[in-house]
């Protein structure tokens, strides 16, 4: 079904803002809260600019 979703959202400008509003942006700000909340603990370098890090992993799980 998501296959149809996704095939569905790159001919409807709606659909894509849809499923990015609900789905993808969703996914990446959960998973940048997680890795931000490593931060403090001393596992990731404190000052370190962590978007990238995330949208990285983010992308690399969604394609898989």
């Amino acid at each position: 079904m998501y296959r149809a979703v996704i095939a569905g959202a790159q001919s409807d400008a709606e659909l894509r803002a849809t499923l990015h509003e609900r789905f993808l942006a969703t996914v990446e700000q959960s998973t940048f809260d997680r890795i931000v909340r490593a931060q403090p603990s001393g596992e990731l370098v404190a000052d370190a600019d962590l978007r990238f890090p995330a949208e990285v992993l983010c992308g690399t799980l969604y394609y898989r």
